[in-house]
This record gives C-alpha cells, sequence and structure tokens, in this order.
C-alpha cells in the first residue's frame, strides 16, 4: 500500500501479498525502482522491511533503509562524463514553454519532468545535446498506471496511448498464469477482474 498526504493512492491484490510473502520467506527480495527515496518510503507492502533496495534507477542503495554513501559516490562517478550535457540539458529545459511540471534534478544522476507534446520536446533535446553522454527519452513506465483494488474489483486508470496490458502472476508451483487486459481509452472502466480480462493462460 502507499501513503501520500495522507491517502492511499495503490495497493497490492491479496493474492499479491501472499506471494509476497512466500518469496520473501525463499530468497532474499531487493526492491529496485525508478523512485526516489522519498517516494519509495510512502510504500509499505505489509511483509517486513528489506535489508536492501535500489532506488533512484540504482543510482542509491539502501541497506536497512539507510542510503549507503560509497554506492552513492560510485554512481555519481559514473555519470561524471555526462556532468556538462545534464547542466545545458536543465538549462534548456528551464526556459522550455511547453513544460507543465516542476523540473526536478533526482540526486543530480537523472532529470524528470512532464510537457505538451514530450515527444517534439525529446527530439529537440536530442539536436541540442551530445547523446554520446546523456540519453533522452519519454518514460512509458509503470509510474503512468495507476491501479486500486478492492475485493474482486479492480479500476485501471492507464496511459491513453497504449492498446492492453499483460499482468502476469508465478504461482507456488512454478507456473506462470498471464490476463491479457484490455484498454477502453473512451471512458473509466471498472469491471470484475473475470469481465475485464480473457481467460488465462498457464505459461
Amino acid at each position: 500500500m502507499e501513503l501520500y498526504q495522507g491517502r492511499e493512492i495503490s495497493y497490492i491484490t491479496e493474492e499479491t501479498y501472499h506471494l509476497l510473502q512466500l518469496v520473501k520467506n525463499e530468497m532474499l527480495i531487493v526492491p529496485t525502482t525508478t523512485r526516489t527515496l522519498e517516494q519509495y518510503q510512502r510504500i509499505d507492502l505489509g511483509i517486513g522491511p528489506f535489508p536492501y533496495a535500489l532506488v533512484c534507477n540504482g543510482g542509491v542503495l539502501l541497506i536497512n533503509g539507510v542510503p549507503d554513501e560509497a554506492w552513492y559516490q560510485d554512481s555519481l562517478h559514473l555519470v561524471s562524463d555526462s556532468r556538462e550535457e545534464m547542466n545545458l540539458a536543465m538549462e534548456l529545459l528551464e526556459r522550455e514553454p511547453r513544460r507543465k511540471f516542476e523540473l526536478r534534478y533526482i540526486e543530480k544522476l537523472f532529470i524528470f519532468t512532464k510537457c505538451n507534446d514530450p515527444e517534439t520536446v525529446v527530439n529537440d533535446l536530442k539536436t541540442s545535446l551530445d547523446t554520446k553522454y546523456v540519453d533522452v527519452f519519454v518514460y512509458q513506465g509503470f509510474d503512468d498506471v495507476c491501479v486500486e483494488t478492492s475485493g474482486n474489483t479492480t479500476l485501471f486508470t492507464v496511459n491513453p496511448n497504449w492498446a492492453g496490458l499483460k499482468v502476469s502472476f508465478k504461482g507456488k508451483n512454478g507456473k506462470t498464469v498471464t490476463y491479457n487486459v484490455s484498454v477502453n481509452v473512451e471512458q473509466e472502466a471498472q469491471q470484475s477482474a473475470e469481465e475485464q480480462t480473457d481467460q488465462p493462460v498457464e505459461q
């Protein structure tokens, strides 16, 4: 579950919760995410703390919830050749008229913002920056999806460019069950799991 400003904004299913418990009992789980430390700390899966986690695209290692300074300094060293281009990107984005969100330079490792017409902004940046040292792209990851679950009813709010989702669960017997979920971008649909998915396919 994720708490933000006192509100529950994301959840996991009961089945996922039990599967995570089983996995944690058998092996070391190392959460790895694009999220910042602050964003990661909003999440509580209810299965106890993780001794290790990688946040900020792997640039920050948490050991028992505390950033490891040696790892972080190594990360800064790895991206040191890109510092000049990153600073130029910040200058360009500060002046970008299509930007509609604050500009975030996450731990001096990567830059994040939101823009109108993002594909064109990306192309413009690529012509101004040396892409030998930096990469510029539109992020289409799961941060663009909000999943709220209550009982057997699930509400998906998805990126409108997506045609569908594939959701996979791996059981303790080793079999993977995959659901193909259709996306209706014309309206925000709330349906039961049986109505929202095709028949599961065992792999």
